[in-house]
């Protein structure tokens, strides 16, 4: 491990644990290569990796999964207590749930952590700001439907 990745593994090692073992489950299963490249080891960041997965999932012919993309990563870097929310529960997931035995699972097959996360995303206008934003406004009403 270079001095870089070793530093950047104190700052945020469920991060780094997320990355490592999809690389373990690509070297392992290269058929779920792609799945896994696409939602881990192309971000650079577990923010960017989370915003990936919430609008993979929530993208719709209503909202393409750019927008949702930049308006969660919007939210997730104004508050940087929704993705630190995230690392809390994946912790909490692997640590409870004897079916889970990697960080990376929550993140890429628990639809009830996504949807408690998209949730607080929607949430951060109305919470933070005191005030909706007109992207997070028209996401929640697509959401509703």
């Amino acid at each position: 491990m270079g001095k870089l990745e070793e530093n950047y593994a104190q700052i945020d090692p469920v991060w780094d644990r997320v990355r490592h073992e999809a690389l373990e489950a690509v070297r392992s299963e290269p058929a779920v290569g792609g799945f896994i490249h696409t939602n881990i080891l192309q971000h650079l960041s577990f923010e960017n990796a989370l915003a990936h997965r919430i609008a993979s999932k929530l993208a719709s012919s209503e909202i393409s999964e750019q927008t949702v993309r930049d308006i969660c990563f919007r939210a997730v870097s104004k508050a940087p207590q929704i993705a630190n929310s995230a690392r809390a529960d994946v912790m909490a997931v692997v640590d409870r749930d004897p079916a889970c035995s990697r960080y990376m699972q929550p993140l890429l097959y628990f639809k009830g952590l996504l949807a408690k996360l998209l949730l607080l995303v929607i949430m951060y206008p109305c919470f933070i700001l005191l005030r909706w934003e007109e992207p997070a406004r028209k996401m929640k009403i697509v959401i509703q439907k």
